[in-house]
C-alpha cells in the first residue's frame, strides 16, 4: 500500500506544473510533450534551484472495506508522512518540464488536466499502477522561493480491500544545493 500510495505521489509531483489547458490535441490525455509544452509556456518558476525535501503525507483516510484496528494503524503511519528527496536544476527553472520533480515517465498514468497560472498550479491525474485498481488524483498547489505545497485528494478503485479515498498534503522545502 505505501508503494502504491508514494507511486501516485511522485506521479502527482513529476507533472505538477503548467499554464492553460494542456490537452493541445483534443485527444482527452495530456501527453508528456504536451506537457512539457504547457510546463514551459508557464515561464521561469520561483524556485530556488537546490535539493528539495518533500514530505507526503495523509490526514484523512476514507477506507470503509478495511477492518477498523488495521485502519487506524494506516492513517497513524500514513500521517506521519513520507519523505523523499529531489534535485531541482536551474535549468529545470528556466524551462520547466515533465522530468522537474524527479518523477519518471510512466505508461501507468496519464494527466487528464493541467493548469499552471503563475506560481500556482492545478492537476488531475489518472494512474492503473497493477491490475484493476485505479487511482485519481486531484493535486493544488503553490511555489515560493525555498518551498511547494500541494493539497491532495485521490480516490482508488478496484483495490482487494476496496474502494478508499485519501486526502493529504505534500509539503517540500529546499535542505540546500544538489549532490554533485
Amino acid at each position: 500500500m505505501k508503494r502504491i500510495l508514494l507511486i501516485g505521489a511522485a506521479s502527482l509531483a513529476m507533472a505538477a506544473c503548467s499554464s492553460g489547458d494542456a490537452d493541445k490535441d483534443g485527444d482527452g490525455n495530456v501527453s508528456t510533450q504536451e506537457a512539457s509544452a504547457e510546463m514551459a509556456d508557464g515561464g521561469k518558476m520561483n524556485l530556488t534551484p537546490g535539493e528539495y525535501e518533500m514530505t507526503i503525507s495523509f490526514s484523512e483516510i476514507d477506507a470503509p472495506g478495511i477492518p477498523a484496528e488495521a485502519a487506524g494503524m494506516m492513517k497513524e503511519q500514513m500521517a506521519k508522512g513520507m519523505t523523499v528527496k529531489n534535485c531541482v536544476t536551474e535549468e529545470q527553472i528556466e524551462n520547466p518540464g515533465a522530468d522537474m520533480f524527479g518523477g519518471q515517465n510512466d505508461d501507468s498514468c496519464k494527466v487528464d488536466s493541467l493548469d499552471r497560472s503563475g506560481d500556482s498550479m492545478k492537476l488531475q491525474m489518472t494512474c492503473s499502477p497493477q491490475g484493476d485498481m485505479k487511482m485519481v488524483s486531484n493535486l493544488e498547489g503553490s511555489f515560493a522561493k525555498d518551498s511547494y505545497t500541494m493539497n491532495i485528494e485521490q480516490q482508488m478503485t478496484g483495490m482487494p480491500t476496496g474502494d478508499m479515498t485519501l486526502k493529504g498534503k505534500i509539503d517540500a522545502k529546499r535542505i540546500g544545493d544538489c549532490p554533485a
